[in-house]
């Protein structure tokens, strides 16, 4: 679907059944009920996905991402909401561009290496669907949309770490219950 006002197409994979999901679920299906938006309130971050300007450096892109601590960022005009999002510039398209040979990082801009065709995941998406649209399309990081803007950026890292998290309470829960209760146990 390509948005009227910005030209942007967002894509939005079929759903699937447990059968079609390349046996990518886990054995039991357990963490295939948590719902994305579990995961973006556990995420340490902004409220708002992080962005830079179309005509931003690939250098200032770079040195935002690691001042940020984040793996990717929006492109979109200052002022504007995530509605009319440009594109999306992860540290996947700034290696990429690196590596071409005569990419200088002071003058190659964003606009040349940042992805436009966005997938995008829904906040009420499950998360077993969107680790499942990260792997077959080989993505780390992905924009959540909420109505009909982008509110967050979801990484692999965060779903693995909100997936830790439920590990851990679920193995405090059955220590509890067996009477262990009195030794900590960890995923990791």
């Amino acid at each position: 679907m390509t948005s009227r006002k910005t030209g942007i197409a967002y894509t939005r994979e079929l759903r699937r059944t447990p059968e079609q999901t390349d046996g990518i679920n886990s054995p039991e299906g357990e963490w295939g009920i948590m719902k994305l938006s579990k995961v973006i309130a556990e995420k340490n971050g902004p409220e708002y996905p992080e962005s830079v300007a179309p005509g931003t450096t690939l250098r200032e892109a770079a040195r935002k991402m690691t001042e940020l601590g984040t793996g990717a960022l929006l492109v979109l005009k200052p002022g504007e909401s995530t509605l009319h999002c440009s594109g999306l510039i992860s540290k996947s398209d700034l290696v990429r561009a690196i590596a071409e040979e005569k990419v200088d990082p002071d003058s190659a801009l964003v606009d040349d290496f940042m992805s436009r065709r966005l997938i995008v995941a829904n906040i009420s998406d499950q998360v077993d669907y969107v680790i499942n649209v990260m792997l077959r399309h080989h993505i780390a990081h992905l924009p959540v949309i909420e109505g009909k803007a982008i509110c967050s950026i979801v990484s692999k890292t965060d779903i693995l770490n909100s997936m830790n998290v439920e590990k851990d309470i679920e193995l405090q829960w059955l220590s509890d219950y067996t009477g262990s209760a009195g030794e900590r146990h960890s995923v990791f």
